[in-house]
């Protein structure tokens, strides 16, 4: 789709569906990457300026849309995925081994059928500015993570966590 000025690709990158893949400026794709922006009625993958995607990521689209402000990093091994819709705002920093699947749920209600046979319920995720997501952290569809927010080093995030307060600064 689009590639920006100053964009650095690692090696054994793979772009799927690279049309609607659109970088801005200053971006780093570190090795084996994977950018999959599938999916028939999506935009696709929108990554602003001064972003990095550490090695070994995949950032997919699932029929979704998925949108990466600037100044963004992305921690090795890290996996991003949008059914519908996943936006993450500027300035934000997420760990290694991060999870944020937009992907759905499976629907669970009938013991007729199988599983994988009843569809999925699937849910957006926001993540708000300057917010930093711990290293092996884990965020479900539905969940919206405010601005300044900070989500410590291994959670399972299943309810959106709007505001942080910090500390008062002791005398």
């Amino acid at each position: 789709g689009k590639v920006g000025s100053n964009v650095v690709f690692g090696r054994n990158i793979t772009l799927r569906h690279p049309k609607k893949i659109h970088l801005g400026n200053n971006v780093i794709i570190d090795d084996y990457v994977v950018l999959d922006a599938k999916g028939e009625g999506n935009k696709g993958i929108f990554i602003g300026n001064n972003v990095t995607i550490g090695r070994y990521s995949i950032i997919s689209c699932k029929n979704g849309d998925l949108n990466i402000g600037d100044n963004v990093i992305i921690g090795s091994s890290s996996y991003i995925q949008s059914g519908r819709k996943v936006n993450i705002g500027k300035n934000v920093g997420i760990g290694a081994y991060c999870f944020i699947i937009g992907g759905g749920e499976h629907k669970m209600s009938r013991t007729d059928i199988p599983v994988l046979a009843q569809g999925l319920i699937v849910k957006d995720i926001t993540i708000g500015d300057n917010a930093m997501i711990g290293t092996g952290s884990k965020v479900k569809g539905g969940v919206t993570i405010g601005r300044d927010a900070f989500v410590g080093a291994g959670a399972m995030v299943t309810k959106s966590c709007l505001l942080y307060t910090s500390p008062s600064p002791r005398d």
